[in-house]
């Protein structure tokens, strides 16, 4: 696997990986001479006059940014970053020339085992091969990174070298055998016109799966080349859905052999419970930088554990007896029920699941995984060859922003979609068009008395009067639209009033409402707001799929957070209503969280019918509150792909950020740790109901650690009983341990038929026991709060089943689970800035009424700012147009070449005999005084009208 860290002006990231890279790691071997296990590698490298092993005054010198000579490679080198205090007296480091990029490389677990039971000339080999796995990986890496020149970074080009020293471990701070590489990628590159500078970095992250498939599959195919046969394994969760990774260990060293050697994970879980932050950051955070044992002593432990391993379960590892005879390869085998390798067809099918185009990146990846065996250069010219065929369409790049005039060789690859794909797309776009041109659905426009009626029963209902923008949503519902309807509604403008006000209308004159929403959660939100019976996309497909549920010509779909809707669920739905001349109306917010699944169809259908607009928001209680949410929209506008460079990201992203700051909305400490401790306490420290108050995170790592984190200090208040029972169960696929005490909020994670609770649904636990003889098994009683059961005790056994109810902690939820809902005090915890844009950011800002508050170490909260202004709305991708189509960034390029072709044109005649005294003859005459003209044949002065 492949993991990336960003390094700090200081060579931080979680913790001080430079210090610890400058630790030399040194293999013996039999002779007992030792081996420095790092070297220099790239083009970039190589243009530096560095080679072998590395020098720690070079790691030094490049840190800064300066060349072994002392050259400055980039403008900002030996820049110093500037050192505050948080509120706890600890140093926050901001700014600085950042070192660059800590890429680690880590070999399957069984080929660490391997290493550890091998003889010294089997180890040199097992190294060997991890190594130039490594190199392979960074090599293709290198060819694909990008640098800028010119105002704005305008002009972009490839990347003639980049510079990285690498560094071999061969055992976890756990003193357990893994060999892992990293790679110190440092923050300079040489450019292909032969300058030093900075280079774009976000390459690195967006060509990361296939890089780490690449090394998997280059080492796979030098462990077979050894003689090892590979058992290839698809990843899958616990309910038996495949994650999109393939993975493979070598046959014959079993997982629970693996398992004796793995203690690492149980550190770093441990780190993240403690201090927070991602998964990386811990791993960063908890490596020991002294008195860490010499490699003899790690071999002695490692023999030990083997004879261990032995002697405790009867198991020896003989690499000799893994190896085919007759220096014969290794070969390529399932392990268990694992699937066989899918198709060239397949590969590409499963593109869309998640996005409606991709990328060369993107089937390098799969086509890595899915090859195994193969030699990797082999498999990038088979990916090539396949992306060439005429079954795929060819669309046009992604753009880099709308300033720039020269794109590099990244830049300029088609993406690609399946014909498949785009007859969907195409198919979406028909259906809704002819629905709303309404040719046979009159009858469901109402006469403009109706609406008007509806609105004046519903103001004097409710004792408040409709805005303007609210009276032309239910008029449009009612009165102005045909078979489909569309309402676009920012975060807190109503648009769940505007339903409370038409569908009573359209009931009374007997039209069967339902409603259908991205998650049970927000279902039930709806049917709670509006009043109609609602489900979630998933369950109402599956119900009309097998005939369960029928449409008729009198029923109406009320979409809701349709911008969070994949386009193949739209199509499938509208298939339905179409069958029949049942009317959809969809609304939703294409600025809030974009769909998990593909497409954006929510965009097209307001860009192929139109919408009515809600754009006052009411839910802040403050002026300023209201102001800053309205900033997070921006101009309201959604951008086209491409269309915001840099600079605008930045400066859209720092204007929100200025907002934030000026309101008192950011807390920033040190450390993640710390950020997290402070978020607790004004969590506590808050007035109100914990019913009012909400805490979000970016991640579920995060909001693992919160919900333990405020679980413990309501433990500690006498809020929260000792712990009962520790019982297992199924989140999301994923099996984890969830510890339950009496006055715990709960919150269930799936449907239950049995309990009659949806996901989302929750409760306070009023009583738990254990079941004497049956670890895991315990009796929960959970008084429910939230949800059709609300008011109820249910009571239910937990034995680690998957068909057994889920649930988890409900103190802390991650921002996609909040869309929807309100509360009077949020807060924000950011353990990667990374992962945050403009749609996250408004997301989790539009939950609060009444105070806000976003809290961060330094560096996850530096990039934040830009991220506020990035924009990744979901692309169709009849949006992109053909690759053989002009692009106005294209055309931009193209002028760009004709101007420098016109200009070299013209240097060159201008050099040729006789032509230059032509030339100055020219000047001097256009220099020469002029005669003055009379009054009267001057020409006119224009005056401007006002």
């Amino acid at each position: 696997m492949l993991s990336i860290a960003a390094l700090d002006a200081q060579g931080k990231g979680a913790g001080d990986i430079l210090a610890y890279l400058k630790a030399t790691e040194y293999y013996i071997g039999q002779d007992g001479e030792a081996e420095n296990m790092s070297q220099w590698v790239g083009k970039g490298a190589e243009a530096l006059g560095l080679s072998g092993t590395v020098a720690i005054e070079h790691m030094d010198a490049l840190a800064q940014g300066y060349a072994p000579d002392g050259r400055a490679l980039c403008r900002n080198a030996g820049e110093k970053p500037t050192i505050t205090i948080d509120a706890n007296g600890n140093e926050v480091v901001k700014g600085g020339h950042r070192v660059g990029h800590d890429l680690t490389f880590s070999a399957p677990k069984s080929v660490s085992v391997l290493f550890a039971a091998a003889d010294d000339d089997e180890r040199k080999q097992i190294l060997e091969a991890v190594n130039q796995s490594s190199q392979a990986a960074i090599g293709w890496l290198e060819s694909r990174c990008v640098t800028r020149r010119g105002k704005g970074g305008c002009e972009r080009m490839d990347v003639a070298g980049l510079a990285v020293s690498t560094h071999t471990h061969m055992g976890s701070r756990e003193l357990d055998p893994q060999l892992h590489v990293h790679n110190l990628v440092y923050g300079v590159a040489k450019g292909a016109d032969g300058k030093w500078s900075t280079f774009d970095q976000a390459s690195l992250y967006e060509d990361k799966h296939a890089a780490g498939a690449l090394f998997r599959a280059e080492l796979a195919a030098r462990m077979q080349a050894m003689g090892y046969s590979i058992e290839r394994q698809v990843q899958r969760d616990d309910e038996g859905q495949r994650t999109g990774h393939v993975y493979w260990e070598v046959a014959g060293i079993s997982e629970q052999t693996q398992e004796h050697f793995s203690k690492r994970r149980q550190q770093i879980l441990a780190h993240l419970k403690e201090h927070g932050g991602s998964a990386q950051q811990a791993t960063l955070a908890t490596r020991k930088h002294k008195d860490e044992p010499s490699f003899r002593e790690l071999d002695d432990l490692w023999k030990q554990s083997l004879t261990d391993l032995k002697h405790e379960q009867g198991i020896t590892i003989d690499p000799t007896a893994l190896k085919a005879p007759n220096g014969e390869r290794g070969r390529l085998v399932n392990r268990g029920d694992s699937d066989a390798p899918l198709t060239d067809r397949e590969i590409l099918d499963m593109q869309h699941e998640r996005e409606a185009m991709f990328s060369k990146a993107n089937v390098v990846q799969h086509f890595m995984q899915e090859r195994l065996g193969e030699d990797t250069a082999t498999i990038l010219k088979a990916a090539d060859q396949r992306l060439a065929q005429d079954d795929l369409v060819k669309l046009n790049n992604k753009p880099v922003g709308r300033f720039v005039t020269q794109l590099a060789t990244r830049d300029r690859e088609p993406r690609y979609a399946t014909e498949k794909w785009m007859a969907i797309e195409n198919e979406w776009t028909q259906r809704i068009t002819e629905r709303a041109r309404g040719d046979h659905d009159q009858h469901w426009k109402m006469p403009a008395t109706m609406a008007a009626k509806a609105i004046s029963d519903f103001e004097s209902k409710k004792g408040f009067r409709l805005n303007d923008e609210q009276r032309r949503a239910v008029e449009h519902v009612m009165s102005g639209s045909a078979g489909t309807a569309c309402i676009v509604g920012r975060a807190g403008t109503g648009k769940t009033t505007v339903a409370e006000c038409w569908v009573p209308a359209l009931q009374v004159q007997g039209r069967e409402i339902i409603g259908a929403a991205p998650s049970w959660k927000a279902a039930k939100l709806l049917e709670s707001g509006s009043g109609i019976p609602s489900f979630s996309n998933d369950s109402l497909l599956s119900e009309l799929d097998a005939g369960r549920r029928t449409l008729t010509s009198n029923t109406l779909i009320l979409v809701d957070e349709a911008g969070m809707t994949g386009t193949q669920h739209l199509v499938r739905l509208q298939r339905h209503a179409d069958a029949v001349g049942a009317k959809v109306v969809y609304q939703g917010d294409a600025l809030q969280l974009q769909p998990i699944a593909a497409g954006g169809g929510f965009r097209a259908l307001e860009q192929a019918v139109g919408a009515v607009e809600l754009l006052d928001i009411r839910r802040q209680k403050t002026q300023k509150g209201r102001e800053i949410a309205n900033a997070m929209y921006g101009d309201g506008t959604k951008p086209k792909e491409g269309e915001r460079d840099y600079s605008e990201r930045g400066a859209l992203g720092a204007d929100i950020w200025r907002q934030l700051q000026d309101n008192q909305h950011v807390v920033e400490m040190a450390t993640s740790k710390a950020a997290m401790d402070r978020l607790v306490k004004d969590y506590f420290a808050a007035e109100g109901p914990s019913s009012e108050k909400l805490i979000i995170a970016d991640t579920r790592h995060a909001v693992q650690r919160l919900n333990e984190r405020v679980r413990a200090e309501k433990q500690r208040r006498g809020e929260v009983g000792a712990d009962m029972a520790t019982v297992e169960m199924s989140i999301r696929g994923v099996k984890q341990t969830t510890t339950v005490g009496v006055g715990d909020e709960m919150v269930f994670t799936k449907k239950n038929k049995d309990l009659g609770v949806v996901n989302g649904d929750a409760g306070v636990v009023v009583a738990v026991a254990t079941m004497p003889g049956k670890p895991g098994w315990a009796d929960i009683s959970i008084r429910m709060t939230e949800g059709e059961q609300a008011g109820k005790t249910l009571r239910f056994w937990t034995n680690g089943d998957k068909d057994q109810p889920t649930l988890t902690h409900a103190y802390a939820i991650t921002i996609h689970k909040s869309q929807g809902q309100g509360r009077d005090h949020l807060f924000q915890f950011v353990s990667s800035a990374g992962m945050s844009d403009q749609h996250l950011g408004l997301v989790a800002y539009t939950r609060h009424k009444e105070t806000f508050k976003l809290y961060g170490s330094a560096n996850d909260l530096e990039t934040l700012h830009v991220r506020f202004g990035t924009d990744r709305l979901k692309r169709n991708a009849t949006e992109a147009g053909l690759h053989d189509q002009p692009t106005a960034q294209r055309e931009r390029e193209r002028e760009r070449q004709r101007s420098s072709t016109m200009s070299e044109a013209l240097e060159r005649l201008q050099k040729m005999p006789g032509v230059r005294q032509v030339i100055e003859q020219m000047d001097r005459w256009k220099q020469r005084p002029q005669p003055e003209i009379p009054m009267q044949h001057q020409e006119p002065r224009r005056i401007a009208r006002l």
